[in-house]
Parts: structure tokens; sequence; C-alpha cells
């Protein structure tokens, strides 16, 4: 696990350092070698949109990106579904889910002669 650690830690910029060096939980993360802790803690840095913009604008940012993502010819399907993914984890990361918007979805189902579950 230190290993591992190490590595993560000598891919980080000087500012990734900086911040994560800056969390409460650092010293514990560092001492034990903690990889999981770390890369969580990394990632919670790395979508951290409260500093530099406003949340609802890092929403409809990151949702317009996840609605036109596009797989090209040249992309495998496993590395269009890794950067779909982590679209998806940019979104859920802001709002804590990915937006449903319920009129469009009961507009198909009345289109489709459908109705929504009711359990």
């Amino acid at each position: 696990m230190i290993m591992l650690y190490s590595i993560i830690w000598s891919q980080c910029t000087e500012l990734m350092r900086q911040r994560i060096q800056a969390l409460p939980d650092y010293k514990k993360i560092n001492l034990n070698a903690d990889s999981l802790s770390f890369l969580k803690a990394i990632r919670n840095q790395a979508f951290n949109f409260s500093i530099t913009k406003d949340i609802a604008q890092a929403l409809f940012e990151a949702t317009t990106i996840l609605q036109i993502i596009v797989q090209d010819r040249i992309m495998s399907c496993q590395k269009y579904m890794y950067r779909f993914q982590n679209h998806v984890d940019v979104v859920i990361c802001i709002a804590r889910s990915v937006p449903v918007y319920t009129s469009l979805v009961d507009a198909e189902l009345k289109e489709k002669n459908l109705e929504r579950d009711k359990s």
C-alpha cells in the first residue's frame, strides 16, 4: 500500500499536494499510507467547485458536457464508457445525483400511453 500511495503522490501537481496537505485528515492518511482515502481526497479537491465558480454554473457545464459526449471512430467502447462515467461522477459530485427532467419523462410516458410507477 505504501508503494501505491507513493506513486499517487508523485503524480500529483504541487498545487494538489498543498491542497491535500491542508486537509484536516492529511496526517492520518499520510501516516497510514491510506491510498483509498488519499484518492478520495484528491477527487474531492479536484471537483471542489465552490472556490472557483457558482454551483449552478458548474452543474450546468457538467451536464452539458455529459449530454454532448460522443464516441469517435477511433475510441474503443471501454474508453468511451470510462470518459462517460467520469463525467457522470463529476455531475454526481456536484449535485449528489444525476438530474432527471421529470417533465420530459412525463411527456415521453404520455406519448406512449404509459403511467409512472406509483410504488
